[in-house]
């Protein structure tokens, strides 16, 4: 049998999955000013960058699927403006 076992890890994942392409930005905002800061020790600034990379990939998902979204609705808007002026 395995066993899943839930790390901190896992768990901010799983937080990270369900923001807002809003909320992913202003954390990944927050997370490079605590870094530039320099007040953090390494281990922070270390699992900091970690967040950070997952915040950007995040936010890179939102806008690829936005993309995504705008493409479709322009290719369906040509398409039913070449059907207009075929019945013209």
């Amino acid at each position: 049998m395995i066993k899943h076992v839930t790390t901190r890890e896992n768990i901010d994942d799983k937080r990270i999955e369900k923001l807002s392409f809003e909320d992913s930005i202003s954390q990944l905002e927050e997370t490079v000013r605590s870094m530039e800061s320099g007040e953090a020790p390494l281990d922070s600034i270390v699992s900091n960058y970690q967040r950070g990379v997952k915040l950007l990939r995040h936010c890179k998902t939102h806008l690829d699927n936005a993309e995504l979204k705008i493409k479709e609705v322009s290719s369906d808007s040509k398409e039913m403006h070449h059907t207009e002026s075929e019945d013209s």
